[in-house]
């Protein structure tokens, strides 16, 4: 077995590691170069109370701003997001000085009337001598000139005074888009139309105004030496990536200047003189603790030495495809995207994680960010993830790394909740100690009394850093686990998008079941792994059962993306092509991939043909797309597959005589209704344990469920445990290591058939199955939710199948199944995967002759079917960003944020309506807080849940963080669907009029809960709420009700 070595790929003339890099530093005290009326202007108070009267100048902040980039780029930045800005200013030294001169000038804009209004300390600035316009504090239109517009005005009209070039696409221009683009937004055609209208010098000011902000930005460019550097970049116009990325570092450094624990305000005058920025900056990232990015270290041994070291498997050696995907990482000529192609059970997350850390080592990643399809499968992989960094090494015994869960039940996760409550007391950010005390972070794993004297490895601490656990900055820690959501997100037009792109540009990204995402999640997906192509970031996907037509849309986007970065002028034809397609909602040509390749099988042969190699590695380079097809392990299960009437009786019967000798049997219905309805029926015909799984459970009923099917079904699970029904939905798909000694499914997409056998016989129960009861010892697997069949018509599928999945998909899954009426036939897995996975996703006809025609045959749910996914990308192009390919300013960020919608992890965004995010399409839904009311009318926590903590305070009493906790836990997510399609704001409104007074005191006390919608149940699980309905004859009356049990779910009727 070959040695696992790390290989340098960068140009070392751009980019050192080891050169020591000079500092510029501001001096203490006032600055002697500023005149009096420059001293004048403000930039921090404290808004929230107006008898304290601390501040900050403006001349401080911006100090202080300047001081704290050092502080980031020397200790913070991964190497690789260093290296891509060294490349395009020139080398590391020039990169750390210009992002620290535009941390530095990031406020020069609250130099205007429009801000300076917004204080009572605007009297010192009149008093200076600068005119503001009487009641400009009141003027609607002042909200339009925030200081981030001032400012990108203020920058390029001094740099316009300097002889720079400052049109579209200039160096300059870019400098003053970094500037108004620092709170999350983006320069716009309407913004610059602002600053040209006739009242705009009522808010900007006039001369003398613009006079003042160019003294401080001389002042500035003087104090940091940096003039020269600027005229050397005077005709060399930064790319797009560069300017994502500087403006996400100048708000890093600009959150924690202005953070008032980390960077106090003055307490009185005399603070101004004793003013010492670099001191301030020492103190405040002593505070932080922030790690530094992640060095990998230990990895120079023998591929499988590594594997059975960091897995902790003595002896372990490494199956054919995880061996292929570490080679192919040790030699990749560039960062590339790997898409990893095998069967379920080989290893594919161990060989992404060792994959991981070749891949870091070489392109000098600061981190992992892993990331799957749901919060269930993230909190799976969550305790992985601890696991694997527990026995990563770290050359230095106090090296750290920060760790974040991202999904929006976090706190509800015992492990990051544990590693959290001991990083720091209170659970808000900065506890009071946190200042003075030393590292004591959280080791994970073994500590040094369990470890051999004569081993010099040691444990990377996780922790849960508190800086990293405030809005928008998680993704930023050093290894994230999270949903794939938030990946997308990267590729969605929200304020402070450039935080996710920079969170992502330093890491090594895993992307796990990449083929559940939906064709709108795709147009996100795609704009993405260009992006990430552009930044140079390894990335790795997982699947058992991807179509080619994807795997090929993901390797052409990611290369695009890095083939894009040499573009070094745009081209005015191609923009105009875009334009004309943007303004085109039917169009479905992706814009900006110029790799001349298509997706279009008629413009492509090639895509006509079915490729069936598995296992499949594939790379995509910026200089090739190559692939290998390592041998399988060897590992294969023979299914029988069958047809089983869509009738709850049969199946009782099907189940009561397969499991007569005991065993389990798992039931998967596409639907919480089939299923719920599936339960009833079973509970009253079968003489067995029978148990509902699916997503309509509360949040702490569903992980007890989840806990519970682990445990009993699960891989360490004996034949005592391992007897009964579980009646589930998709939850059962992806998220649970559970295995089953026979299986019914409802019809669905063939890959999603293959990923749900993958809980059929998914562990080896003794020699031939011989620990499974006899007639079970054949893996079995039964297709339901088909009402009709024949050789001369297309078939029917049951009621509400075709709402979930789409029918053509259903067709062609039925067809290549192939099972003979009455009898049954056999897949082999993996051998098959490749066959029946391409087949139904590919373009050639697979439904027999007699389902082709007809409004219900395959030619026309074909047609709805691209009709359906046209809308959804067109949809789904509304609201993302364009690609780093696309012409539109190849040097400039403006108009990348047009729409700028709020950021969906913000407080308060998606709580009532997560669906809106963007990047996932589906029924609206929103979440809600459910509680039960005790006999006098006070709410108290669900009488079934296993609480740690007493009762609820009652009057005035405010829930201790536990109580907090355990109310979070109390929330599920209603969609129209589960709501007996009602309209949901109707919902909303029918529920916000009935909150008690009790919840709206918790609600003030206690930020977390603030704004949460909340359900009350009686003492028997029911509700009952008023709702306004509109209909055809006007507004009616009707009853909404709730019924709720820890064993079914939630049920809603409408009378």
């Amino acid at each position: 077995m070959s040695q696992v070595h790390a290989s340098e790929s960068f140009p070392e003339s751009s980019f050192s590691q080891s050169a020591p890099l000079r500092s510029f530093h501001f001096p203490s005290g006032i600055p002697a170069p500023l005149s009096e009326r420059a001293l004048s202007f403000w930039a921090k108070t404290v808004f929230r109370d107006t008898t304290d009267e601390r501040y900050l100048q403006l001349w401080q902040h911006m100090e202080d701003t300047g001081e704290i980039a050092l502080k980031v780029w020397d200790e913070f930045v991964a190497d690789d997001v260093r290296r891509l800005i060294a490349m395009d200013v020139g080398d590391d030294q020039s990169a750390k000085r210009l992002y620290q001169f535009v941390a530095a000038i990031h406020d020069i804009g609250k130099a205007s009337p429009a801000f300076v209004v917004k204080s009572d300390r605007d009297y010192y600035v009149k008093m200076a001598g600068f005119s503001i316009r009487p009641n400009l504090s009141k003027d609607k239109d002042r909200r339009k000139y925030r200081h981030e517009l001032v400012g990108y005005q203020a920058v390029l009209k001094w740099l316009g005074s300097q002889d720079f070039p400052i049109a579209s696409g200039t160096f300059a221009h870019g400098l003053a888009d970094i500037v108004a683009g620092h709170h999350g937004t983006s320069l716009t055609k309407d913004k610059q139309r602002w600053l040209n209208s006739w009242n705009a010098k009522g808010f900007v000011g006039d001369k003398s105004w613009s006079d003042v902000r160019s003294e401080f930005l001389d002042w500035i460019a003087d104090t940091l030496d940096i003039r020269s550097l600027l005229h050397s970049l005077k005709d060399h116009p930064l790319r797009r990536r560069t300017l994502i990325l500087l403006t996400a570092l100048v708000i890093i450094a600009d959150w924690i200047a202005s953070d008032t624990r980390l960077c106090p305000l003055n307490e009185s005058e005399s603070d101004l003189e004793l003013f010492d920025p670099r001191r301030r900056a020492d103190r405040a990232w002593r505070r932080l603790q922030l790690p530094e990015p992640w060095k990998v270290t230990g990895i120079d041994q023998s591929a499988d030495g590594l594997f059975a070291e960091q897995f902790d498997i003595p002896g372990a050696k490494l199956r054919p495809v995880q061996y292929e995907a570490i080679r192919m990482a040790q030699t990749m000529p560039d960062p590339g995207l790997m898409i990893v192609e095998a069967n379920m059970g080989e290893g594919k997350t161990e060989a992404a994680l060792l994959a991981a850390e070749i891949l870091a080592s070489r392109f000098h990643c600061g981190g992992v960010y892993y990331a799957l399809p749901t919060q269930a499968t993230v909190n799976a992989m969550f305790t992985r993830i601890l696991d694997w960094i527990g026995h990563l090494p770290a050359e230095d015994r106090r090296m750290m790394a920060s760790l974040f869960l991202a999904h929006g039940k976090r706190e509800l996760n015992d492990d990051y909740e544990t590693l959290r409550e001991q990083w720091f007391d209170d659970g808000h950010g900065l506890d009071k100690g946190f200042a003075d005390r030393p590292f004591d972070g959280i080791v994970y794993g073994e500590d040094d009394s369990g470890r051999n004297d004569e081993d010099d490895r040691m444990t990377l601490q996780a922790v849960v850093n508190s800086w990293f656990t405030g809005p928008k900055r998680g993704n930023l820690s050093t290894f994230v686990t999270g949903t794939i959501d938030q990946v997308l997100m990267a590729g969605l037009q929200c304020k402070h998008v450039v935080l996710r792109h920079a969170a992502l540009a330093g890491k090594v990204v895993i992307l796990d079941e990449v083929h559940s995402n939906t064709a709108y999640m795709n147009v996100y997906m795609e704009t993405v792994l260009s992006w990430l192509g552009a930044y140079g970031t390894p990335v790795i996907m997982l699947s058992a059962t991807l179509p080619q037509t994807k795997r090929r849309a993901f390797l052409k986007a990611y290369r695009s993306g890095a083939v894009a970065v040499d573009m070094v002028e745009p081209n005015p034809e191609r923009q105009l092509s875009h334009d004309s397609c943007e303004k085109n909602p039917g169009c479905r040509n992706d814009n900006g991939d110029n790799t001349g390749e298509s997706n279009n099988a008629a413009d492509n042969p090639v895509l006509s043909s079915l490729d069936l190699r598995y296992p499949l590695i594939s790379v995509a380079t910026k200089s090739a797309i190559v692939d290998s097809s390592p041998a399988a392990s060897g590992r294969s299960t023979d299914i029988c597959v069958s047809m089983l009437d869509d009738d709850n009786d049969v199946l009782a019967t099907l189940l009561r005589e397969r499991l007569r000798d005991g065993g389990c049997a798992v039931v998967i219905r596409n639907t919480v209704s089939r299923a719920q309805e599936t339960y009833d029926v079973l509970r009253g015909k079968l003489d067995m344990d029978v148990t509902l799984a699916h997503s309509r459970f509360l949040a702490f009923d569903r992980a007890r469920i989840d806990r519970d099917l682990i445990h009993r079904y699960g891989k360490n699970s004996d034949s005592g445990q391992r007897s009964g029904v579980v009646v589930a939905t998709q939850v059962v798909e992806q998220s649970l290591d559970v295995d089953f000694d026979m299986m019914v499914t409802d019809i669905a997409p063939i890959d999603l058939i293959l990923q749900r056998s993958g809980r059929l016989h998914r562990h080896r129960r003794g020699e031939g199955e011989c620990q499974r009861p006899l007639p079970l010892r054949k893996a079995r697997l039964y297709v339901s939710g088909v009402v009709q069949q024949s050789d001369q018509d297309p078939p029917q599928f049951a009621r509400g199948l075709e709402s979930v999945y789409h029918r053509y998909l259903l067709m062609r899954s039925l067809a290549v199944l192939n099972i003979p009426e009455g009898g049954e036939t056999t897949i082999s897995v993996p051998d098959d995967i490749p066959r029946l996975v391409q087949s139904v996703y590919g373009d050639v006809p697979v439904c027999p002759e007699s389902w082709r025609g007809g409004d219900g045959g395959e030619i026309v749910a074909y047609e709805s079917l691209q009709d359906t996914i046209d809308a959804s990308e067109c949809e789904a192009h509304r609201s993302r960003i364009f690609k780093p390919q696309d012409p539109r300013g190849t040097f400039t960020l403006d108009d990348w944020l047009k729409t700028a919608m709020p950021d969906p992890d913000a407080p308060g965004t998606v709580q009532q309506h997560p669906s809106s995010t963007g990047v996932r399409e589906g029924d609206d839904s929103f979440e809600a807080i459910v509680l039960q009311r005790d006999v006098d009318g006070y709410l108290q926590l669900p009488s079934w849940g296993d609480f740690d903590t007493g009762p609820l305070p009652s009057g005035m009493g405010v829930p201790d963080r536990r109580q907090v906790r355990n109310i979070l836990s109390c929330t599920i997510a209603l969609s129209r669907f589960s709501l007996a399609y009602q309209n949901l704001d109707a919902v909303i409104n029918a529920l916000e009029c009935n909150t008690p007074q009790q919840w709206f005191d918790y609600m003030q006390q206690d930020r977390s809960l603030a704004g949460q919608l909340l359900i009350v149940l009686d003492g028997d699980g029911k509700a009952e709420y008023p709702i306004q309905v509109s209909g055809k004859d006007g507004e009616t009356m009707k009853t909404l009700r709730f019924q709720y049990s820890m064993t079914k779910g939630w049920v809603t009727r409408v009378e």
